[in-house]
């Protein structure tokens, strides 16, 4: 998918698309009881059932700000969301340090943000007694958001990052906390919902439903009871 954006802010009329590579089937995916210290800041696939996923808000990547001494517009880029103010003013013969965030102006830059956490698949042969199954959290964007609901089994492949973990410490304040929590960064997502089903279409009623295998099969051999409605009064 590609995105239109202003490209510069002395000509806002001239278009450029920007292309959002997605990268799909890394093989090298990574169990989340392996996801440590040691992948920051790498490219990784993790796999898992994605057990909570949060509204989809907006998130601001670039914000115009208006010098309150000359009313000059500065543009700062916020990696991550992260809000940051001008730290000085574009006009070079203006020393004004301060500056008021124009939310609403053409300048500004917002894309679609959400979050969703994934919890690892643990097989008969990976059981460990006592432990509760790991998860980890997911930051997507763009056409990534509202792409897959609790219960399915995605895979994700995207930049390890940290953010901070908000713990109250006496005599600290939030810039002095050195603890922070892993999260993935999703350049794509691989939805496994659809795959090994065919698409079942009744003939006389206007139904259009996924069945996989499994159920087809089961179907089949309930059609070939001879008295379906015993087995109904049974069910």
């Amino acid at each position: 998918m590609y995105q239109m954006i202003s490209a510069s802010n002395k000509d806002p009329g001239h278009v450029v698309h920007v292309v959002h590579a997605r990268i799909i089937n890394y093989t090298d995916i990574v169990p989340l009881k392996n996801l440590r210290a040691n992948y920051y800041g790498k490219f990784v696939a993790v796999k898992g059932t994605v057990i909570r996923v949060s509204n989809v808000k907006p998130l601001c990547t670039k914000m115009a700000f208006e010098c309150s001494t000359c009313s000059s517009t500065v543009t700062v880029v916020l990696p991550d969301g992260k809000y940051t103010l001008p730290t000085a003013c574009s006009n070079h013969e203006c020393k004004g340090r301060n500056f008021t965030p124009q939310r609403g102006s053409k300048l500004t830059e917002t894309i679609d943000w959400q979050t969703i956490r994934i919890q690892e698949i643990v097989g008969d042969n990976q059981t460990e007694s006592g432990r509760i199954p790991r998860t980890v959290d997911c930051e997507i964007t763009y056409d990534l958001v509202d792409t897959c609901v609790p219960g399915d089994i995605v895979t994700i492949c995207g930049v390890v990052k940290v953010s901070s973990v908000e713990k109250s410490h006496p005599g600290k304040g939030p810039k002095d906390n050195t603890i922070y929590t892993l999260y993935v960064n999703a350049n794509s997502i691989t939805n496994s919902k659809g795959k090994n089903t065919r698409k079942y279409k009744s003939k006389n009623l206007a139904i259009d439903a996924d069945f996989t295998s499994e159920e087809l099969e089961a179907i089949e051999e309930i059609q070939k009871e001879p008295d379906l409605f015993k087995l109904i009064v049974h069910s």
